[in-house]
């Protein structure tokens, strides 16, 4: 009978979004973190209503569509600056969202489900920057880029009331 104890090494986790496994559906919006060697992964589960809408957070280029082992539905977004967003165990992929595709701000991407791994309807939200998986409840928003000068009185005078709005 062998009674020497084999030491189990943790597999090092992934910097790439889509490789992270091992959640527990939570309710309300709660960060997880997933220890393996030393080293913590985080990412956001929003337990909601199945079928939910899911949005872009962000400009940017979907970079994979469709089914992945423990995700189910997943979708992977590049996003300028570094950033990229993946959402997964979506009921479905809305309809035109394709690798390759431009997606705005604000636009359906799918619906929430529960799909590969999942025990019950939430949306599995990863953020990474430059590859480099990142908790997206403490990252900081880049500054905005200046308006080029030439175009400043123009975007003045777009925004004169809206702005007239605030101040009454």
């Amino acid at each position: 009978m062998d009674t020497e104890k084999k030491s189990e090494k943790s597999p090092e986790p992934t910097q790439d979004i889509g490789k992270i496994v091992g959640d527990l559906v939570v309710s309300g919006a709660t960060i997880l973190a997933h220890s393996a060697a030393e080293a913590v992964v985080k990412r956001v589960n929003k337990a909601t209503a199945d079928s939910a809408p899911v949005q872009a957070v962000a400009k940017g280029t979907v970079t994979f569509a469709g089914w992945e082992a423990g995700y189910g539905n997943l979708v992977r977004i590049k996003h300028a600056g570094g950033l990229s967003t993946g959402y997964a165990h979506l009921s479905r992929i809305a309809a035109g969202v394709r690798v390759g595709t431009t997606v705005d701000q604000g636009e359906l991407i799918g619906s929430v489900g529960q799909t590969g791994l999942a025990t019950g309807p939430h949306l599995h939200y990863m953020m990474a920057k430059n590859g480099k998986v990142i908790n997206p409840m403490t990252m900081k928003a880049e500054p905005p880029i200046p308006i080029d000068a030439k175009l400043l009185p123009k975007f003045e005078e777009y925004i004169a009331p809206l702005a007239a709005r605030f101040e009454n």
